[in-house]
């Protein structure tokens, strides 16, 4: 395995010549930061505000539930986002598709968030919020393989820190933005289109990317 694994490094390294600084400095590895940014966004929106939504359902649709039903209630999304996580990564891994299995879950999630708002009881809105978290769970470790194609050694440790800590500001951004706009509007609609928005762009950029940029052709490489 450690053979195996030496002998992809090395691979990399000759094709696509990412040491730190052109790491640091690559597109790519921006937008890469971007697809993350939008996915965690999506994660830290629903994970701050999906009790308050439940909650909100006394008003939407006359129901009432105790601190503890609404605890529980929050926990049904993540259960089922624990399965897609799980089966989902291992179907990545077995098929080697790296690209829709990223950019599929930021489409279905994006698209089902929007209509939770819009239906017209709790069960059939927790249904489109589960379908979200799920998605957003098939995502998150579906994407780490996506920079691994190109970068390698030190270059692939510096990518990858960046799109982590680029990506995970989504948690100091998301709850603020969505906070923001239910104080301004009176309802959490604005604050998830703003996640809807986040996910799709996200996907696209996915999309846009593919797995891998071309072969890298320069004689010398980058210092």
């Amino acid at each position: 395995m450690h053979s195996t694994m030496d002998a992809e490094e090395k691979s990399k390294e000759e094709t696509f010549h990412y040491p730190v600084r052109r790491s640091l400095l690559q597109p790519r590895v921006w937008a890469l930061s971007f697809v993350y940014f939008g996915m965690v966004y999506g994660l830290y929106a629903m994970s701050f505000f999906l009790s308050t939504i439940i909650a909100g359902f006394q008003e939407s649709f006359g129901v009432e539930y105790s601190i503890v039903e609404i605890g529980l209630i929050t926990a049904i999304p993540y259960v089922f986002g624990a399965l897609a996580m799980y089966f989902w990564s291992r179907h990545g891994d077995r098929t080697g598709e790296r690209v829709w299995h990223v950019a599929v879950p930021l489409f279905v999630g994006g698209v089902a968030i929007p209509i939770a708002l819009y239906l017209s009881s709790p069960f059939t809105t927790m249904i489109a919020v589960t379908i979200t978290c799920m998605a957003i769970c098939a995502a998150l470790p579906t994407f780490w393989p996506l920079p691994q194609t190109f970068l390698a050694g030190a270059g692939a440790a510096a990518g990858l820190a960046l799109i982590n800590s680029l990506g995970n500001s989504a948690g100091f951004f998301a709850p603020y933005i969505t906070g923001w706009l239910a104080d301004l509007t009176g309802t959490q609609n604005a604050g998830m289109w703003v996640v809807d928005a986040a996910m799709v762009a996200a996907g696209i950029v996915t999309l846009i990317l593919r797995a891998a940029p071309a072969p890298d052709n320069l004689d010398v490489k980058l210092k």
